[in-house]
């Protein structure tokens, strides 16, 4: 009897080990100003390792390269911080601009950390940052044990990671950093200078020195961690605190075991951040009133294709001097030249982007030119339409907002569809390259915009998704590659009008595009960010997209390739 015991006590052993919760632990890291796209164009190991699920054996990645700040306020740093502290707008919180902190209301509003101490009063809570009252502000709360840095970022890393090896470890922690925003106030978010992706590589190492902290604990494996890195706004230029994309395009990135892996759904906000986190302690938020919402239990419905021609609609590689435009793709629908053809000529130029000519589109005020894309009306009439356009361009300093592609009639403000046009700014933004499209409301939505590097090749690239979201990709001769990313739920892309080549869908705008273009693509599917790196890398080594057409961006082919530092120099004239 004895012997038939002891097997069966240890099998009821193994189940209540096994059924035995582990202790709920988070961490939240906000880094001041740090860009999205910052993760590709800088050497950000950790955080890398953070968003692919591979920082520890159990744990999940699930990040979001279109994070948003509130929307009701300007993209300053103190209205997102009390947002992401406290889980509200500025509706609610009070905070407008970075001089008004002090009105953050927290005690109507409490931090966080202050709801999770009410709710579970045996734990503890730590808030290090950078800006003093500015910070404390949104917590306001002595249970909270806090500590300001005052922008001394290493110290701040240091500190956090010696709590980790105490025993007076924080169940819950939010460490700030100051550096990126810091420098790119005085370097530059966008273009991004060196100085900048320095200041993110730093922040990278102290985020390291911490999450090794964490790894390091003697409890970690009877813990279940919740990890989160997110910034407050992005930037262009020197500057930020408008409503421009560059601005309020932000990373999300969480690491733990219950998230999904990869892209998250939709636009996480940072003010999701108080509803994640409290629900990783089993706290109930119903009644609390908040404007956040749990995030990371959600993928995105699009993804990478198996090659990327995969759902190819209309590919023009430019590889022969002719008076036609010939689609590569097999059986793919043509296109229809309009205007004087004695100037729609693709040429033959000293310093050309590919071994094959590029397209060159001539014209005036009085002859606009361009190519009208056969069957591309119902592209974009299909309920959320998804859509991906390519291309390479060379801009000359022109005055006039001149229009590479469209579908709309862009004479006629807030009229459905959608350009790309160049010349055209945003509120504080410089003329530049633009995504414009339509909205229900009758206005055009500007996203953008992007500095062209005149006379020199740059690579572009518009996504509609299906989940409402309107990508603007940007690939640059130093091998930056940008992203902004606007909500476009409700865009009205269909026009009744095609999809032209350097034209708007009527045909007859006065200032077509004037300029070179080449490897021009149109896919009926949404790319991904990954894949659209592939070919503006590819592009960087003067391989065009048919050269990769059957690249997989999964591959160890496509990593290297998305690896490769080419700097500046590598992009001929």
């Amino acid at each position: 009897m004895k012997k038939m015991l002891i097997p069966i006590l240890a099998v009821l052993s193994a189940v209540a080990l096994a059924e035995t919760p582990k202790r709920p632990m988070s961490l939240v890291v906000m880094w001041d100003g740090a860009r999205a796209d910052g993760i590709v164009n800088a050497e950000l190991i950790n955080l890398r390792k953070l968003a692919s699920g591979t920082w520890q054996k159990g744990y999940n990645g699930a990040w979001s390269f279109c994070g948003k700040p509130i929307d009701d306020a300007r993209a300053y740093s103190f209205a997102n911080h009390a947002s992401i502290m406290n889980g509200v707008t500025r509706q609610k919180h009070g905070v407008t601009f970075n001089h008004t902190s002090h009105l953050c209301d927290a005690k109507r509003w409490p931090c966080w950390l202050s709801r999770l101490l009410d709710a579970k009063p045996g734990l503890k809570a730590y808030f290090s940052y950078a800006c003093g009252d500015h910070n404390w502000a949104t917590c306001r709360d002595e249970r909270v044990a806090h500590r300001d840095f005052g922008g001394k970022d290493d110290e701040n890393a240091a500190a956090l990671a010696a709590l980790y090896a105490s025993p007076d470890a924080p169940d819950a922690a939010v460490m700030m950093f100051e550096e990126p925003d810091g420098i790119g106030h005085v370097k530059g978010f966008y273009p991004m200078s060196q100085e900048y992706r320095k200041a993110l590589e730093t922040c990278d190492v102290r985020l390291g020195k911490v999450l090794g902290a964490i790894a390091a604990r003697p409890t970690f494996a009877d813990e279940d961690w919740l990890i989160l890195v997110t910034s407050d706004h992005g930037g262009y230029h020197t500057m930020h605190g408008w409503k421009d994309t560059h601005s309020h395009t932000t990373p999300i990135i969480l690491a733990g075991h219950h998230v999904v892996n990869g892209q998250m759904a939709g636009f996480p906000r940072g003010q999701d951040i108080a509803a994640t986190m409290l629900a990783h302690f089993s706290v109930d938020v119903s009644g609390m009133d908040l404007d956040s919402i749990e995030i990371g239990k959600k993928a995105a419905s699009w993804g990478p294709a198996a090659k990327l021609d995969d759902s190819l609609v209309w590919y023009y590689p430019i590889v022969a001097r002719t008076k036609y435009l010939e689609n590569a793709v097999k059986g793919g629908p043509g296109s229809v030249l309009f205007g004087d053809e004695e100037y729609f000529n693709p040429k033959i130029m000293k310093g050309r982007r590919f071994a094959t000519p590029y397209l060159w589109i001539g014209g005036d005020e009085d002859v606009p030119c361009g190519a009208r894309l056969n069957d591309s009306v119902d592209l974009f009439l299909r309920p959320g339409p998804a859509v991906t356009l390519a291309f390479w361009a060379k801009t000359v300093k022109r005055e006039g907002r001149q229009v590479l592609f469209g579908n709309k009639d862009f004479a006629r403000a807030g009229s459905p569809g959608f350009v790309v046009t160049s010349g055209l700014h945003t509120e504080r933004t410089a003329n530049g390259m633009c995504l414009v499209f339509a909205t229900p409301e009758g206005r055009d939505e500007v996203v953008g915009t992007y500095d062209i590097e005149y006379g020199e090749w740059g690579f572009y690239a518009v996504v509609f998704t299906g989940e409402g979201q309107a990508w603007f990709c940007q690939g640059r001769k130093d091998g930056c590659f940008h992203w902004v990313c606007a909500r476009a739920e409700n865009a009205l892309l269909g026009s009744g009008l095609p999809l032209c080549i350097g034209n708007d869908g009527t045909g007859s705008y006065k200032w077509n595009y004037m300029d070179f273009l080449d490897d021009i693509a149109v896919w009926k599917r949404s790319l991904t960010l990954d894949e659209l790196r592939c070919i503006f890398k590819a592009g960087l080594q003067g391989r065009q997209l048919k050269d990769v057409v059957a690249l997989d961006v999964r591959s160890r082919e496509a990593r290297d390739l998305m690896d490769t530092t080419e700097k500046a120099g590598v992009v001929g004239k």
